[in-house]
C-alpha cells in the first residue's frame, strides 16, 4: 500500500489517477462532491484542492494506491484556529469498504498532524448519516462492526449532532484525547 500526501493540484500523476478513479463513482448522490466533472462546485474534492483548503500546515490530503489503484482517499484541513476536520471528503473505493483502511493507516497520522487543535472533528453529510450513526454505536460501545476488526481510534469520537460547516448542515462527532 501506498500513501501519497498532497496540498494542491500539482502531482500530476496523483491526480490523473484521482480523477479517473473518481470519475465513474456508483453513489450517483455523491458525484457532485468527488467527480472532476463538477470541479467548479465549491464543496467538489478537485475545486477544494485547487483553492487551498489543504495548504501545508493547514491541510493534507491523502490518496492510498496499491499497484496504483485506487484503494480510498481523505484529507485533514483547519476550519478554525481551533477546529481540524478529519477525514475530509472520503471515499473508499466499494471493494475496500469494511476494511477500515483509513482508519489503520490516515487516520492516526490526521489526528498527530491536528493536536494541538483544541477541537478535532469528524463531519458526516446527510447523505452518509449511517457513518454518524455508526460513530454514534461505537463511542456508546456497540459496535456492530462488519469486516475486519474497528480500530479502537474510532471508539473516541464523540457524536456533537448537527452543526453548519462550510454552509452545509453536517453531522459531527469530536475526538475525545
Amino acid at each position: 500500500m501506498n500513501i501519497h500526501a498532497i496540498h494542491d493540484l500539482s502531482n500530476n500523476r496523483i491526480i490523473n489517477i484521482l480523477k479517473k478513479s473518481l470519475s465513474n463513482i456508483p453513489e450517483v448522490n455523491m458525484r457532485e462532491n468527488y467527480s472532476p466533472e463538477f470541479s467548479n462546485s465549491s464543496a467538489n474534492l478537485f475545486y477544494i484542492l485547487e483553492h487551498g483548503r489543504y495548504e501545508e500546515g493547514k491541510g493534507c490530503y491523502y490518496i492510498i494506491l496499491e499497484d496504483n489503484e485506487f484503494i480510498a482517499s481523505a484529507g485533514w484541513n483547519e476550519y478554525t484556529s481551533e477546529t481540524a476536520l478529519l477525514l475530509t471528503r472520503l471515499y473508499v473505493s466499494p471493494k475496500h469498504r469494511s476494511h477500515y483502511v483509513m482508519g489503520k493507516t490516515v487516520l492516526p497520522q490526521m489526528i498527530e498532524s491536528c493536536w494541538h487543535y483544541n477541537k478535532i472533528w469528524v463531519t458526516v453529510n446527510d447523505y452518509n448519516k449511517r457513518l454518524y450513526n455508526w460513530l454514534e454505536n461505537n463511542y456508546n460501545g456497540h459496535n456492530a462492526a462488519l469486516g475486519d476488526r474497528v480500530p479502537e481510534l474510532y471508539s473516541k469520537f464523540k457524536p456533537l449532532g448537527i452543526k453548519s460547516i462550510y454552509f452545509a448542515d453536517q453531522y459531527v462527532a469530536e475526538f475525545q484525547k
